[in-house]
């Protein structure tokens, strides 16, 4: 048999618009973060997704910078 391809992928994705919010996402980021390792049964594996719509405040620089470490 093969491998279970849903061994490679998380089992939820969290999609989140932003605009502007560079002030909020660390608090938002670690809020997802804490429901999924314990707000469940069992931790989940997730990914989170945030998708930046030209913000002026510099959400897109801590974006890029966050995915770096």
């Amino acid at each position: 048999m093969g491998k279970d391809p849903s061994k490679n992928h998380p089992e939820f994705s969290v999609v989140i618009p932003s605009y502007n919010e560079v002030e909020s996402l660390p608090e938002l980021i670690e809020r997802v973060r804490v429901v999924f390792s314990g707000g469940f049964d069992s931790p989940k594996t997730y990914e989170i997704i945030i998708v930046d719509d030209g913000s002026s405040d510099g959400t897109g620089d801590y974006l890029s910078k966050s995915t770096q470490s």
